[in-house]
């Protein structure tokens, strides 16, 4: 006898797919949705291992102690945040390529002009810019606060900055008291900076 005749025998025909017993279809489903499951557990521990490793970023920071920082400004000097603290701090990101960022800079220099001499701070923070085209700017709207380049967008990073321009308000005591994103105008901004006088 052959193979071939071994396998026409009857009863040992070859199972097509729809003559399988449920047993094998119902294995099927089971190790479908066991990975499914595993899949799922994967996304989901990624996704709290992302939120974790931001920290309290963004919108997250409010009420929270502002992320220490020191920036080397474009004058050569340095600066940092917690040697200010007992002082209100503004502190705005931008780029000279917002058009936004534009919009807010001649308004956030008055401010800033109103306020100095009320031990309010103003920090610039220029992020993703070439150092000229930072400089042509501040000279331009005859920026006078301080401002520095976040080379490797380390500040920007740490206070979750997602666009530009923000700004974040810091009271004296240390801590982010409000977040506004977007171009902001001379009376909302002198608004909030009373706030942070209070």
């Amino acid at each position: 006898m052959t193979i071939d005749e071994d396998v026409r025998r009857p009863g040992l025909e070859q199972a097509t797919p729809a003559d399988r017993p449920p047993a094998s279809r119902l294995a099927r489903m089971v190790g479908f949705g066991f990975v499914a499951a595993v899949v799922l557990a994967l996304v989901l521990m990624l996704g709290y291992g992302l939120a974790s490793k931001q920290g309290n970023t963004g919108n997250s920071l409010l009420a929270h102690e502002a992320p220490n920082f020191t920036i080397e400004l474009f004058d050569g000097s340095a600066l940092t945040l917690s040697s200010l603290r007992g002082q209100p701090v503004v502190v705005n990101f931008w780029a000279s390529w917002c058009s936004t960022c534009r919009e807010e800079a001649a308004d956030v220099e008055k401010v800033w002009r109103d306020y100095k001499d009320r031990e309010v701070v103003f920090v610039g923070v220029n992020v993703s810019d070439a150092r000229q085209d930072a400089l042509d700017y501040i000279k331009e709207f005859d920026i006078t606060y301080s401002n520095g380049p976040d080379r490797g967008k380390n500040i920007y990073d740490a206070y979750g900055v997602t666009g530009f321009p923000e700004t974040f308000f810091v009271n004296r005591q240390g801590i982010v008291v409000r977040k506004f994103v977007g171009p902001i105008d001379q009376q909302t901004l002198a608004a909030f900076v009373e706030d942070l006088l209070q």
